[in-house]
């Protein structure tokens, strides 16, 4: 959990490193993200008073501004040719999008979340591949498609879009390929209930956690079908939430609470091998 001035602290550090590569960060929407954010703080409104629409937009900044942070403690050192190809298109696109609104280059910047997340428990990502995400660890090769839900009724749609592209990866493989589907929740979680402060971070925290298990109980019969629809090509769905609250400091914090789920049915050996690729000491791949 972090308080969010600790991320836009770094935009001029990320800002020369994307230019290190060759991307003009002057034009990119991340070279605006703080001062959207300032301008709304030196408001000095309660958060309770803001508009609806002030409040989302003064989100979406920081969490932009949240996994360009993420990318760089991974890929600082990073030049590969394709690494620097993904992430050019990643950091297109225009500041904010419309509600449901399909964005290509917010769809490479998650998949370069996972992939940072991958890269800090020391994998190695291979970039040339046309899976989102192709992660090795010693004797594992892990095989990651990455969705974004547009809203809560997407889930279905993009959990059998990821699927069925592991699917098609594994007929090609010889060896049975260790997949995974990971499924970024944010946008299909109602911005609106965080439109509120808490007491204390902690109880803010135990709002997202609560905001997530909610989340999983409603779409709890999807997953499991899906699961175990998808059970000959991926060991599970890990759900990642994103959640930001604001606290009566007045700070606003962010914070990550995600789910791996499971069929069932997966075979002790394949449970075994899971736990392995997604666990780490700190128990959460996505720490």
């Amino acid at each position: 959990m972090f308080s969010i001035g600790h991320y836009f602290e770094r935009m001029g550090e990320i800002a020369c490193w994307l230019k290190s590569l060759g991307i003009n960060y002057d034009v990119l929407r991340f070279s605006r993200y703080k001062q959207y954010a300032n301008n709304f703080f030196k408001r000095g409104t309660p958060i309770d008073s803001v508009s609806q629409e002030e409040f989302i937009l003064m989100t979406r900044a920081i969490y932009e501004a949240y996994y360009i942070n993420v990318i760089m403690e991974s890929f600082k050192h990073e030049t590969d040719a394709y690494f620097v190809q993904r992430l050019g298109t990643a950091t297109k696109g225009r500041d904010f999008l419309d509600a449901n609104e399909h964005c290509k280059s917010r769809d490479y910047l998650f998949e370069l979340v996972v992939a940072s997340n991958f890269a800090k428990q020391g994998y190695k990502i291979d970039f040339k591949q046309k899976t989102d995400v192709v992660a090795t660890r010693e004797d594992d090769v892990v095989y990651i498609e990455c969705k974004r839900l547009s809203s809560a009724d997407s889930l279905k749609k993009n959990f059998n879009k990821a699927g069925k592209q592991l699917q098609k990866l594994s007929n090609k493989i010889e060896n049975k390929p260790y997949g995974l589907i990971v499924i970024d929740i944010c946008s299909a979680i109602d911005g609106n209930a965080f439109h509120q402060e808490f007491p204390c971070k902690e109880q803010g925290s135990q709002f997202v956690e609560k905001t997530l298990d909610a989340f999983c109980k409603q779409n709890e019969s999807t997953i499991n079908s899906l699961n175990k629809k998808y059970l000959d090509c991926s060991f599970a769905v890990y759900l990642s939430f994103t959640g930001l609250f604001c606290v009566q400091d007045p700070k606003i914090y962010i914070v990550k609470k995600d789910r791996i789920i499971a069929c069932k049915d997966l075979p002790d050996k394949d449970y075994r091998r899971l736990g392995r690729i997604v666990y780490n000491k700190r128990n959460n791949l996505f720490c």
